[in-house]
């Protein structure tokens, strides 16, 4: 009797194992045809310019393994899938979706930061042609010129082959990368987004209205920077500013020491305000922070879906810009992060 019990336990543990796996507990899927028709279709989501949160991810996995095909290839066990936090986390790392891969731009009149706090040289855009004899500007600032001092197409996809040259020294041309940004129309211009493409960034556009809510930069760094930048001013003022005209007008600051305050307020942004920016906006891999996620899945339709995201829509009342204190018609800087 006891020796028959011990030859049928030998195979009650890998039984057990059988019935209770679950997608994500291992470094490989269990469901890697799901999986790759879900990563198809957050790609193309995010072409249209569509923000996919990890709610949705989770919904949409679902509701894939319930389609006819996947339940011909899984059999009954799909129907035991849990989308949890986990599987979430471990998803993600399968399609290498590193921190230091993950971005964010804007442009602000008084631009870009990476989601693992590294930031990247700011970049000063003047008004003119190239920089007044005798002018040197500072280590760890990028110049650049257009003729209205602003960002447009042409200077876009110079920005794009810098960090995209820049990114590439860092973590290989083969990485994953995401750009969040908002949809301001040179962002949106075919020749911009093939550009990206051509990288490998995949391209995560904020709709109107929601910058101050998913853009990182309008969330937490804006703020403190320009007023590091505010206080740059002041000091310069202070300590006699660039003197006056024969007609007794302020000079206009050289555009070398302009690149000084840029610089050394963007130095005044700790790591920290970066992460929990990107945090904030819940951008972020979650590899380490699963827990900042709801754990909670619940059943929500398409319709129910939509609904709810026209309601956010119209209710939104928020203010995305931030008004600036110093304004300076021939500069445009931008923050890399």
């Amino acid at each position: 009797m006891v020796g028959r019990w011990v030859t049928a336990s030998k195979g009650w543990d890998s039984e057990l194992n059988q019935d209770s796996k679950r997608i994500g507990s291992g470094r490989k899927a269990f469901y890697p045809e799901a999986e790759e028709k879900l990563y198809t279709w957050l790609i193309e989501q995010r072409k249209q310019g569509l923000a996919v949160t990890y709610t949705i991810l989770r919904i949409k996995m679902q509701n894939i393994l319930k389609e006819r095909e996947m339940t011909t290839l899984y059999g009954g066990s799909a129907k035991e899938f849990k989308t949890s936090c986990q599987w979430i986390s471990s998803f993600m790392k399968r399609k290498s979706f590193d921190l230091c891969n993950i971005f964010n731009m804007d442009e602000t009149p008084v631009w870009f930061d990476m989601a693992d706090g590294t930031k990247l040289p700011p970049i000063c855009i003047f008004k003119g042609k190239r920089l007044s004899k005798g002018e040197k500007i500072p280590p760890g600032v990028v110049v650049w010129f257009q003729d209205k001092g602003w960002m447009d197409s042409e200077l876009m996809n110079r920005y794009i082959d810098y960090l995209g040259d820049e990114t590439n020294k860092r973590t290989g041309a083969g990485a994953p990368k995401l750009m969040v940004y908002d949809s301001f129309r040179g962002h949106l211009k075919k020749s911009v987004k093939e550009k990206f493409c051509d990288y490998g960034f995949d391209l995560g556009v904020i709709l109107d209205g929601l910058t101050s809510l998913c853009q990182p930069l309008d969330v937490a760094i804006n703020k403190p920077f320009k007023a590091n930048l505010r206080k740059e001013w002041h000091l310069w003022m202070a300590a006699g500013g660039a003197g006056q005209t024969n007609k007794g007008n302020l000079r206009r600051a050289k555009f070398s020491d302009v690149c000084g305050w840029v610089k050394r307020s963007w130095d005044g942004i700790s790591d920290e305000i970066i992460i929990d920016s990107f945090k904030t906006c819940g951008i972020s891999n979650a590899l380490d922070d699963v827990e900042d996620f709801d754990n909670e899945i619940i059943d929500i339709s398409d319709d129910d879906l939509e609904d709810g995201i026209n309601d956010d829509l119209e209710n939104d009342d928020s203010d995305d810009n931030l008004e600036d204190d110093i304004s300076w018609d021939d500069l445009d800087i931008g923050i890399n992060e």
